[in-house]
């Protein structure tokens, strides 16, 4: 039991047994973004510079090559790497709240989703992020990263008609 439950259109995926697992707490199907990890032709290099600590939360200074880097590289380990995508809520609760804290420095990975998770790292330990790690963003990196590599993923929550159609679409896509 949790008092403080995932919130709405969060995500957490979990790295193990040579497989990735999604939680999806609404349809991510109209979701739409940029996979690759090229802009206008230019390469960018992955950003992984560990976890950074803001206001008692540590959070992982990766943009999404990193991230999804460490998430496929738990899952051809089989190994662990629960991920989550936090914002400023979930890190302002976690701040005042020491067992929410303690769960959340217990993730293997929590990225910076949200501007202002982003600019707190930036500010505080000169990271130089470019740009925040967006949950639902992240999830379709991570399954296109685990198609290209040939690792299975599992779906589980919302529905089992949301969780068809997501599955249907991203077989489609990748």
């Amino acid at each position: 039991y949790s008092p403080y439950p995932l919130r709405r259109g969060s995500m957490v995926a979990s790295a193990s047994l040579r497989r990735i697992s999604f939680i999806c707490q609404r349809p991510l199907l109209q979701l739409t973004c940029c996979l690759s990890s090229t802009t206008a032709g230019v390469r960018h290099n992955m950003i992984d510079l560990g976890k950074q600590n803001l206001i008692g939360v540590n959070i992982d200074a990766v943009d999404y090559e990193g991230a999804v880097a460490r998430i496929i590289q738990a899952a051809q380990n089989g190994t662990r790497c629960t991920t989550t995508a936090l914002a400023v809520h979930g890190v302002m609760t976690g701040a005042l709240d020491a067992c929410h804290r303690h769960r959340l420095n217990a993730l293997d990975l929590v990225v910076p989703d949200g501007m202002p998770v982003r600019w707190g790292l930036n500010l505080l330990h000169r990271t130089k992020l470019p740009d925040r790690v967006y949950g639902p963003n992240l999830m379709l990196k991570t399954c296109e990263a685990a198609a290209a590599n040939g690792l299975p993923i599992f779906l589980f929550g919302s529905d089992q008609a949301t969780l068809e159609q997501l599955s249907s679409n991203l077989k489609r896509k990748y």
